[in-house]
């Protein structure tokens, strides 16, 4: 599977003035020295250590659907689903930091965002802190209303039976772990390059959808 790992900070400050001070980076420990916890050294000698748990697509996924009926006619249905932790990289989040500089982090520089403004000063490269984030989310993903019309209204028409499905995707994202990079929004975890596991840029994220079906039997 891809594995995510970045240049990880592991102390950082501000002076009075927001000039980054005391910067240096997670060493690395491990037999291949990716994993977290090293002695700090100079970010531009750190390795490129693990990020959260380095997976780029989901090790734990679940769903939770229901089904039931209200005065014999009307069925409804809906299904929830969650994706654990994983993690991808956006370019509209990095560009507003180190492209175009419009960014709370690149014109503030407040203390909240120091690992930020270490990556936008050029002090740490292939850093997590202007463009990656947990891409981990639960959404409501499909609800539908199923009614059976009454047999005499479809007698009327010469049908044997008929009814009506309602059904909707993508209408509410419950919760996400993780909703701006350094103050830049993460849209949609969802959305990413066709091309990419990892990556997104402008691209749009799975649409809400609506369905209207009338099937009718002779």
């Amino acid at each position: 599977y891809p594995f995510i790992t970045y240049r990880q900070i592991a102390t950082v400050d501000m002076d009075e003035d927001r000039n980054i001070i005391n910067l240096t980076c997670d060493g690395g420990m491990g037999f291949d020295g990716r994993d977290r916890g090293g002695e700090p050294v100079s970010c531009t000698e750190a390795p490129q250590v693990q990020q959260g748990n380095g997976l780029a697509i989901p090790k734990y996924e679940a769903s939770l659907n229901t089904t039931f009926t209200l005065f014999e006619n009307l069925r409804l249905y809906a299904m929830a689903e969650w994706r654990g932790e994983h993690w991808r990289t956006l370019t509209d989040a990095s560009c507003r930091h180190t492209c175009f500089w419009i960014s709370r982090a690149a014109v503030e520089r407040p203390p909240e965002y120091m690992e930020a403004v270490a990556h936008i000063d050029g002090l740490i490269s292939s850093s997590p802190y202007v463009g990656a984030f947990d891409a981990s989310f639960a959404k409501l993903r499909e609800v539908s209303a199923n009614y059976t019309l009454p047999s005499e209204w479809a007698e009327r028409a010469g049908a044997n039976r008929a009814s009506l499905n309602v059904a909707a995707r993508n209408l509410w994202t419950i919760w996400v772990a993780q909703d701006e990079i350094a103050g830049a929004p993460v849209t949609d975890p969802e959305a990413r390059n066709a091309t990419s596991y990892t990556g997104s840029n402008s691209n749009v994220p799975p649409l809400a959808s609506f369905v209207v079906t009338m099937r009718v039997s002779f």
